[in-house]
């Protein structure tokens, strides 16, 4: 009975060790699509839909909402919030930030969310990742989170390439 038992013993605690080797190789794995100085942290990202349900799956053309949950350890004073939309082959679609949107300056003293509402998402069929970024600054990482979430785009269009444009025909024939 007392080997039996201190077979389970080894077992058991072989396998906590491996989990346990398994879990810090995911956070190596992690921290190699994060950077910066730490004093604030992006916490949750949600993909929101018009109705506020979190989706991952979109159609071209829909409204679209980023919801980022942050957490601060130290303030950062004169932070910009920031977001890169790239394709999975890599190509950058767009990326824009809070100094680029020529918002009110502000500092992250305590803990908070931020959401940035596109009103129509012309993106066309694909997968795509979405970097998040909290600065302070000019441009000094604070929390850099490559590949926050992945979004996926459909469309019943045949439009080929990154985006959709919104347009119309008008064609005259002479008579």
């Amino acid at each position: 009975y007392l080997e039996f038992m201190g077979q389970k013993m080894q077992e058991s605690t072989r396998k906590d060790l491996e989990r346990k080797q398994e879990q810090q190789k995911e956070r190596k794995e992690s921290n190699k699509n994060r950077w910066g100085n730490g004093k604030a942290h992006l916490e949750q990202i949600s993909l929101l839909d018009a109705d506020g349900q979190q989706q991952a799956a979109f159609p071209t053309g829909s409204p679209v909402r980023l919801r980022i949950a942050y957490s601060v350890n130290e303030p950062v004073q004169n932070a910009v919030l920031g977001i890169g939309i790239f394709r999975q082959d890599g190509v950058h679609c767009y990326g824009t930030n809070t100094r680029i949107d020529m918002q009110n300056a502000f500092d992250l003293t305590r803990d908070g969310t931020a959401e940035f509402q596109i009103d129509a998402l012309w993106l066309l069929p694909g997968v795509y990742t979405l970097d998040v970024a909290i600065e302070a600054g000019e441009g000094i990482p604070v929390d850099y989170y490559k590949g926050a979430v992945t979004l996926q785009m459909t469309s019943s269009m045949g439009d080929v390439g990154v985006m959709r444009v919104p347009h119309q025909w008008k064609i005259a024939q002479d008579s």
